[in-house]
């Protein structure tokens, strides 16, 4: 889903400049930095920071599982002996 919305209106922008005025144009610096294509840069940013913001809080639960399971497991060891 977050490719289609954020890398799919670029490709078929660009894709639209490579057809009416050849690939060459669709590649070059002026195409690329254009107001419309940093438009949708900024139009992804959105979509981007919520998979960062998931992608943060799964890698803290990953860490705390293990962290806090090898803790666990080391606090029974100490208390059994």
């Amino acid at each position: 889903m977050m490719t289609f919305l954020s890398l799919l209106p670029q490709g078929i922008w660009q894709t639209y400049a490579s057809v009416k005025h050849g690939y060459a144009y669709a590649r070059s610096a002026e195409f690329v930095q254009s107001d419309i294509m940093h438009t949708f840069v900024w139009m992804r940013v959105p979509g981007d920071v919520v998979l960062s913001v998931g992608v943060v809080t799964f890698a803290l639960f990953m860490y705390k599982a293990f962290v806090g399971s090898r803790a666990q497991r080391q606090l029974a060891t100490e208390t059994a002996d």
